[in-house]
């Protein structure tokens, strides 16, 4: 009996402590004639000026079961103290005025009554939590100040942890969490004792103990049978599902920076970072400018903006010369390097969280055959690209850029790079014959590199920047380096097609004056063709973000006071569950067929980009009402029907504005990207008019 009542006691605790704001009901898109579940939730009111996480964890739990089941909802809220709302939960079970209750702790004694399910909905944590803003190398000692809320049972629990651990507590008890982050924040008690599943923005888990799974419960059978049914196909469907539910929605992201933190950037020097050079997009050094430049770089001149690390970079030839550098402490980091524990154990450094991955692709001329033996396949001297063994002979070389020159030069026969620098490489027109082919072998996944012995402020404080900079924001420094400004000009032509050029000079020893206008116009219209090519995204043959940007930007300058435009953002829906489900392969195709569909329905006086991943942009220089605009968002979002996976139409989500005369591209994909994120709060598969006095 008494470890039933711990166990109930531990459950009651972390459910008090959740955020819950008022729900009332909700149902789901089903068949006629779906069953109707009454589901009670237990609550308490205490928090309901916190976040709802919790209660939207559940609900989207619900939904998924629904795709395998046809079942819609009412959602119960069982209100008052949580000890009055279990046991009133439990007794609508029972009467019948509930078909369903989640989420439930096992209670023992229970059985014929109320059964469970096999599958647990979540698992909960009791936690130690202090502020970040107050976190300087806390450590438990013999004694402490617990805050604590009152009457919630988590003490015993806790209890249990500290004799475990020879610590004396003392309690301190509150009405709210609220005033148990105060009374850490003022240094009245050390810590507060919570769950893991309340999510508090800047807080730090300093422990956690008394795991409680936690299940669904009901009292009829046959609906048991059909519930773990759905669960188990969940489970197959997708295993990673509930993982990806609580990171959603339960994980904090918790990266405020600790007082520590702070005063180490405060007093520290600069830093001195390796930039291995002729290694683009990702690390190198302009030989022109002498200016440094990459993915990497440009990442850590971010970091330094927005947390005021300060770094000094020099260039380094090859891993060799590196290598010197560290034994002799003139380098602290390295801008990119494989995101491999192996790796960096074998070289004595510290990795951080990666912050770019990309899929490897087979490069070589256009038509390449194979590989098969005897060909000639370039590597990186400092790889860890290992998929198999190699077909051919393999032919080392000191960095990437030396890898493409090789193919050019007819030295080596094929390489394998990661995405990124193969569209780098292959925007130039010196490699413009060059073709990619995807490769199966997980993606190759970057990070900086740091050397030992490491500041441990250091490293996290780089980790909490990668985690911090936001999706856009990474894209446009990936874009920026990936598809940089190139000026094409007649010696590039000469470079990429050199028996074009010997023809066309020979031609001129016969027929100086005609040929010099064969030239020009040759000049002219290979130019056009080389320039579109190094606009256009890849895959989808759309122009990319940088091109988008530029062309937008242009026809902008153009509108005149009186023109009315528009510009739309549309994201393809849980475009990465279709990754994850059929493959990038599949996904890529997803991607080519709706670019299609964009070009087929749209007129001459728009401009189709794919920005980024699954994010397009279409920009109209004339539109003359809101109505119209609705129909093209409509169009297209019923167009993207046609795409079927499984039978099941591709959906899309999207935010659109109105284009006037002075306004800025940035200030365009703010309006239209906030309506998108609008849309898709709002059940995706739909479009949102961002609302504009002026229309």
């Amino acid at each position: 009996m008494k470890t039933t009542q711990k166990l109930i006691s531990i459950f009651i605790t972390f459910l008090l402590c959740l955020s819950i704001s008022t729900v009332s009901a909700f149902s789901a898109t089903t068949d006629t004639g779906s069953r109707l579940l009454r589901v009670a939730i237990p609550v308490s009111a205490s928090n309901a000026d916190l976040e709802m996480a919790y209660v939207e964890y559940i609900t989207e739990y619900l939904h998924e079961i629904a795709q395998y089941t046809g079942w819609s909802y009412e959602i119960i809220k069982v209100p008052g103290t949580y000890q009055d709302g279990l046991q009133d939960t439990l007794q609508m079970l029972q009467d019948g005025t509930a078909d369903l209750a989640v989420p439930l702790g096992y209670v023992e004694g229970m059985e014929g009554e109320i059964y469970f399910t096999q599958n647990s909905v979540l698992t909960a944590s009791t936690v130690l939590q202090i502020p970040n803003s107050v976190y300087e190398g806390f450590q438990l000692g013999s004694e402490v100040r617990v805050a604590a809320l009152k009457g919630n049972g988590m003490e015993e629990a806790a209890n249990d942890f500290f004799s475990k651990n020879n610590v004396s507590p003392q309690y301190l008890r509150f009405a709210s969490v609220v005033e148990q982050m105060e009374a850490v924040r003022s240094g009245k008690a050390d810590v507060m004792l919570n769950s893991d599943l309340e999510y508090i923005p800047n807080m730090s888990i300093v422990a956690e103990f008394s795991p409680v799974s936690l299940y669904f419960a009901t009292n009829d059978q046959a609906l048991l049978h059909d519930l773990d049914q759905a669960l188990l196909f969940i489970k197959q469907a997708n295993p990673s599902f509930a993982n990806d539910l609580y990171e959603k929605y339960m994980s904090s992201n918790n990266q405020e920076l600790t007082l520590e933190e702070t005063d180490f950037i405060e007093t520290a020097d600069p830093f001195v970072v390796a930039v291995l050079d002729h290694n683009e997009p990702y690390q190198y050094m302009d030989e022109e400018t002498g200016e440094y430049c990459g993915i990497g770089v440009d990442l850590l001149r971010f970091i330094s903006q927005k947390v005021g690390l300060k770094f000094e970079f020099i260039a380094v030839e090859n891993w060799e010369e590196l290598s010197q550098l560290i034994r002799e402490n003139k380098v602290q980091i390295i801008a990119q390097m494989p995101c491999d524990y192996t790796f960096a154990a074998e070289r004595d450094l510290t990795i951080t969280s990666s912050y770019v991955s990309s899929p490897y692709m087979l490069t070589a001329e256009a038509g390449f055959q194979g590989p098969v033996s005897g060909q000639r396949l370039a590597v990186m001297e400092v790889s860890t690209y290992t998929e198999g063994k190699y077909v051919g002979d393999t032919i080392p070389y000191a960095n990437m850029g030396e890898c493409i020159e090789a193919i050019r030069t007819n030295e080596a026969d094929y390489t394998y790079l990661d995405l990124y620098t193969a569209q780098y490489y292959l925007g130039d027109s010196r490699y413009s014959s060059f073709g990619m082919i995807p490769q199966s072998y997980t993606p190759r996944s970057v990070c900086f590199g740091l050397t030992k012995p490491t500041d441990h402020e250091l490293l996290s404080i780089l980790n909490k920047s990668i985690a911090q900079i936001s999706d856009a924001e990474l894209q446009n420094i990936i874009t920026q380096n990936v598809y940089p400004d190139r000026e094409i000009g007649l010696l590039d032509i000469i470079v990429a097609h050199p028996l074009r050029a010997l023809a066309l000079f020979g031609s001129i020893s016969c027929f100086i004056a005609g040929m010099l206008l064969f030239l020009l116009w040759r000049k002219d219209r290979l130019s056009k063709a080389l320039r579109k090519t190094a606009m256009e995204d890849g895959l989808t043959h759309l122009y990319h973000a940088s091109a988008c940007r530029k062309l937008v930007t242009h026809k902008l300058s153009q509108i005149k006071q009186d023109q009315l435009g528009a510009f739309l953002v549309i994201d393809l829906d849980d475009f990465k569950q279709i990754n994850d489900k059929y493959g990038h392969q599949k996904g890529d195709w997803v991607l080519q067929q709706f670019a299609q569909v964009l070009c087929e329905m749209l007129k001459n006086d728009s401009l189709v980009s794919r920005i980024g991943g699954d994010e397009f942009v279409i920009f109209f220089e004339s539109i003359q009402r809101k109505e119209d605009l609705s129909s093209i968002c409509e169009k297209i979002r019923t167009a993207a029907h046609t795409i079927l996976l499984d039978n099941s139409p591709v959906t899309v989500s999207i935010g659109a504005t109105f284009v006037r005369s002075g306004i800025h591209y940035d200030d365009l994909y703010r309006l239209a990207d906030q309506a998108l994120y609008e849309a898709k709060a709002n059940q995706k598969n739909t479009f949102i008019i961002a609302k504009e006095d002026f229309v």
